[in-house]
């Protein structure tokens, strides 16, 4: 009775911890270790251990941390759940399915009370509808944050999956909701391994690089010994004149041709390329003709879905002209009205923008966004439920792991993914920072960054976003969860974009984010095998186990990766 009065005493204590501690005397910092650590054993004794002891702990593990003096490549912080890590406690699989219980509990009953008290104040009922939203919403935040926490544990990861697939099922979440909690667990950061791979023999590696290079210019060696001297040639004129030299050439070099001269072009010569990259033969007088089944629609049934764009517009572009912003809301409807399938979405007014402020022409904004959609497949990343973006948030978090691991795993231990900060980056590619009173001309940035999509395709946004991440890696890591976010939304408002020495540091940072198709093609199957198990599991809550295998990812032959645990259904 002693032990758990003392037991008692202590997790009320922890329970009450509600915000971040970082402590600056290691002494306190290691009473509060021994504390945790024999409530851990005290209630290890226990048959059944009481979830909500456990949960106290783990809030006070989460919460409480103090600053190491320790080498850069490792953690500067110590949390107090690195203390008792390793307990045998935490190694049982029904306790994680206690503590669940117990914290969505817990926190329906504080959304209840909160309702009631609201009721009692005369805001009058709610909808049904907004109940149930809100009850859900709760669910997968409370089980976020147990993922979270088992995955911190090296809590195996059948345990995990069961627990979330249980309670997923048990509080009626979406497929997309499921989605996001197993791939979000699958991104967490690597255990590290002593296990180092054999360097690749320098003769073996150079082979490979001439097999990719002879795949990527043909089989013609006429064509491979051009594609071969292009990088000797810097004179702008001299390369655009070998586009025409033959069709053959012009079909394998054209788009390495474009990459190297807008390397060091002057924006008239980049506009004039990023022209010639957006140009699609038969949309000549489209815009046109789109515009004027737009107004006759307009007048006959008008769409509510279209009245959002001059809001947005207004919003975006408040410091245009009056005129500019019409020409934008016209281009806008236009587009919607091409691909019904994917009418309008927030992001779109702010990319249109950008290419309507660089050539002032309503048709040429219209053919070169259109152009750009169809050309990089990104109808998805625009439609209602965003499955795309998604993808996208999965596939930057298993790219943090690797490139940038002391980030990606203090970033999980804020509770924090790609999903919380990266959605502009992605929605809108960057053109966001066009909204700051800063930017009164076109950012050198931004125009880096679109050199880089434009020949290189949807894989210079996650190189981009790896950059800011990257750059700002340090000051991130002294920063918490609202903090983390609350910079890098902040970051377009600052001089960021404007500085040219970034951006030279940006063209020379992004050569070493090594990521090829084929890495993005297997993210990708990781992504839609969880997806659709997911899925499948809302649909039938109770099928047998899926087997799963592990893959190793390199980086310049040497680990800088994790191992990642994928599903395969059969």
């Amino acid at each position: 009775d002693v032990y758990k009065r003392q037991l008692y005493a202590v997790c009320n204590l922890f329970a009450r911890i509600s915000m971040k501690v970082e402590l600056g005397n290691a002494e306190i910092f290691d009473i509060f270790s021994d504390l945790a650590v024999i409530s851990t054993k005290q209630l290890a004794c226990h048959k059944f251990p009481e979830a909500e002891y456990a949960a106290a702990i783990l809030n006070a593990g989460s919460m409480i941390s103090c600053t190491t003096q320790k080498p850069k490549d490792q953690k500067s912080k110590l949390y107090l759940r690195d203390t008792f890590l390793n307990e045998p406690l935490w190694r049982r699989k029904g306790l994680w399915h206690k503590i669940a219980d117990y914290k969505i509990s817990r926190a329906l009953q504080f959304l209840e009370a909160a309702n009631k008290k609201m009721a009692l104040k005369g805001k009058g009922k709610e909808e049904p509808e907004k109940r149930e939203k809100e009850r859900r919403n709760v669910h997968f935040k409370e089980l976020y944050s147990v993922a979270i926490e088992m995955a911190l544990f090296s809590i195996d990861i059948n345990v995990c999956r069961d627990v979330i697939l249980e309670y997923a099922n048990r509080c009626g979440l979406e497929g997309e909701k499921l989605a996001q909690l197993l791939s979000d667990y699958e991104a967490t950061p690597a255990i590290p391994r002593d296990d180092e791979p054999r360097l690749k023999d320098y003769t073996q590696y150079s082979l490979e690089k001439r097999d990719k290079e002879r795949k990527e210019y043909g089989a013609s060696r006429i064509i491979f010994i051009f594609g071969m001297s292009l990088k000797f040639i810097s004179d702008p004129k001299t390369l655009i004149s070998l586009l025409v030299v033959s069709k053959a050439i012009n079909n394998r070099l054209k788009m390495k041709i474009y990459r190297l001269i807008l390397r060091s072009s002057s924006n008239t010569i980049r506009f004039i390329i990023w022209k010639l990259i957006l140009y699609t033969k038969g949309f000549e007088g489209l815009y046109l003709k789109v515009r004027k089944k737009d107004e006759a629609s307009a007048a006959k049934d008008p769409k509510p879905s279209l009245e959002i764009i001059p809001l947005d517009v207004k919003r975006s572009f408040h410091r245009q002209s009056e005129e500019d912003q019409q020409a934008l809301i016209r281009i806008l409807r236009a587009y919607a009205v091409f691909n019904p399938e994917v009418e309008y979405c927030q992001g779109m007014n702010c990319i249109v923008g950008f290419f309507y402020l660089l050539y002032k022409d309503e048709d040429t904004a219209f053919t070169m966004f259109s152009t750009m959609i169809s050309m990089f497949e990104l109808s998805s990343l625009f439609k209602q439920d965003v499955p795309l973006l998604r993808m996208y948030f999965y596939q930057l978090n298993r790219l943090m792991a690797v490139y940038v691991p002391r980030l990606h795993a203090h970033l999980f231990e804020e509770g924090l993914s790609a999903t919380y900060f990266a959605s502009p980056w992605f929605i809108t590619m960057f053109t966001s920072v066009l909204q700051s009173a800063k930017h009164k001309t076109i950012p050198p940035l931004l125009l880096a960054i679109f050199d880089e999509f434009l020949t290189k395709g949807v894989k210079a946004l996650f190189k981009t976003s790896l950059f800011v991440l990257e750059y700002f890696e340090e000051k991130l890591m002294e920063l918490h969860c609202e903090g983390i976010v609350q910079f890098l939304n902040e970051l377009p408002k600052g001089d960021f974009f404007l500085r040219e020495d970034i951006v030279k540091t940006y063209k020379e940072r992004i050569r070493n984010y090594n990521i090829t198709a084929k890495l993005f093609s297997r993210l990708n199957d990781e992504y839609s095998v969880i997806f659709s198990i997911a899925k499948e599991r809302v649909n039938n809550p109770h099928p047998p186990k899926e087997p799963f295998k592990h893959y190793i990812y390199y980086k310049n032959g040497k680990k800088k990766g994790r191992l990642v645990s994928v599903y395969f259904a059969n």
